[in-house]
């Protein structure tokens, strides 16, 4: 449970690691959409500016949450976003800073069209 307020909530499609079709071929799969409060979103935030930009994680929306609820290639979809976004990367753990302070995670979000 967090000290703060998650007002906002989002559907997030885990994905599935083995899933098959009818003939036994892998195929990309989901699990069924979960509702989950988060504090909220917005733009990506630059990261390290100064590293080349070819070596980081391209991503559209950053997702603000408590907990670490989703992993890399999962789906979340925002209230907002007529499709679901890619999660890029594991959840950005910002819970260890000084004085006990734990604001929750950042989740890098990418729209995937087309």
């Amino acid at each position: 449970m967090s000290e703060f307020p998650e007002p906002f909530t989002v559907l997030h499609e885990a994905v599935l690691v083995g899933a098959e079709d009818d003939w036994g071929n892998p195929v990309e799969g989901f699990a069924d959409p979960v509702e989950v409060n988060v504090y909220g979103w917005g733009p990506s935030a630059p990261d390290d500016p100064l590293r080349d930009l070819g070596t980081g994680l391209d991503h559209d929306i950053d997702l603000y949450c408590a907990t670490s609820f989703c992993g890399h290639l999962d789906r979340v979809i925002l209230p907002n976003e007529p499709l679901a976004l890619i999660v890029q990367g594991n959840p950005d753990d910002f819970n260890h800073g000084p004085f006990g302070f734990m604001p929750g995670y950042r989740v890098k979000l990418k729209r995937a069209e087309g």
